[in-house]
């Protein structure tokens, strides 16, 4: 078989975008999908044609002798590919979970981040936290800079569901809403002023300066440097807020933008 014009026959590349995560809070198959389905009733965008990752941290103890009530997650991952969905990773620490995990075809991956009681999370295992194979039907803008530049990716119109957009080596700009669904990564600062709804990956090559600034923050999930939070882990008391999002000592900080 002939290689390529390089003489290679493959390439590796590291790309940035977001798994959502499903959280297991009971080892009741029939309520996880039950849930699953509300959630997808409510916000569709937000599930197509990403990656799912199962968390099974909270049903799963990985220092007890004992052995955990059985969770099948074998008939849950057929059944969320049946629904369209795409479950690709689990998280779990004990070996009985792990062994549930594999039999589902499932690769495992660290915990996500979870809020402190600072409201941030902190750095679980690098950038590849948050990636995974990129969405091939989803339109991305690369942007033509290669080095940093000042020009900023300036967006004047709503980033639909299913749209991502990638400022490369340069800021990005949203003059209006980032909707749930969709995908705003930037080299260096993501802006937002409207409602921030779907995904903002700012320092998406490893910029820790990087921030985050929002109208109102209602995410997906957040991201920075590879440090990042997904919807139901993001401060209670920031919601629908004016807020700047950063790093501080490998952690995410969500402080409150003063009023106008």
């Amino acid at each position: 078989m002939a290689a390529g014009e390089s003489g290679k026959t493959i390439e590796i590349e590291g790309w940035v975008t977001a798994l959502n995560v499903v959280r297991v809070l009971a080892p009741d198959v029939a309520a996880v999908r039950e849930a699953i389905e509300r959630k997808v009733a409510e916000a569709p965008g937000v599930f197509s044609g990403t990656g799912l990752v199962i968390d099974l941290t909270a049903i799963d103890d990985g220092a007890s002798p004992e052995p955990l009530p059985r969770f099948a997650l074998v008939e849950l991952v057929e059944w969320l590919k049946r629904s369209a969905l795409l479950p690709v990773a689990a998280c779990a620490q004990g070996e009985q979970r792990k062994r549930e995990a594999a039999e589902a075809g499932l690769v495992l991956i660290d915990p996500p981040a979870r809020a402190s009681s600072r409201g941030a999370a902190r750095k679980p295992f690098g950038a590849a936290a948050a990636a995974a194979a990129p969405n091939a039907q989803a339109p991305i803008d690369t942007g033509d800079a290669q080095p940093f530049t000042n020009s900023a990716l300036t967006l004047t119109q709503p980033l639909r569901a299913g749209q991502i957009m990638y400022a490369k080596g340069r800021d990005a700009i949203a003059l209006a809403a980032v909707n749930a669904g969709a995908e705003l990564i930037a080299d260096g600062n993501i802006h937002v002023y409207g409602a921030l709804r779907g995904r903002a990956l700012a320092g998406a090559n490893g910029n820790e300066q990087a921030r985050i600034f929002c109208s109102k923050l209602e995410a997906d999930l957040i991201s920075i440097a590879g440090v990042y939070l997904s919807a139901e882990a993001l401060p209670q008391d920031k919601r629908g807020k004016p807020v700047q999002i950063f790093l501080e000592d490998g952690e995410l900080v969500f402080a409150e933008l003063p009023g106008r």
